[in-house]
């Protein structure tokens, strides 16, 4: 999960707790992100395999990808 060359994107991966579903990641922080000077665009992918929102901030693709943890809280570290 890195850059290697040029026009490689950034894989990243937001971890939530369980009551955060797939449709608060795909409404409420792609409606976030794209209201954020930095983000250029983003697009919320449904359809795919592990949920993710491709976007470019400040000129650089991630692939932000979804996983919920079954738990109350995400721990940190």
């Amino acid at each position: 999960m890195g850059i290697t060359s040029e026009g490689d994107d950034i894989d990243a991966i937001c971890i939530a707790p369980r009551h955060v579903d797939n449709d608060d990641f795909f409404k409420v922080l792609s409606a976030m992100l794209v209201k954020h000077s930095y983000v250029d665009s983003a697009r919320p992918i449904e359809g795919a395999r592990v949920p993710l929102i491709d976007l470019v901030m400040k000129g650089i693709p991630i692939d932000l990808l979804f996983c919920r943890l079954n738990r109350r809280t995400v721990p940190t570290a």
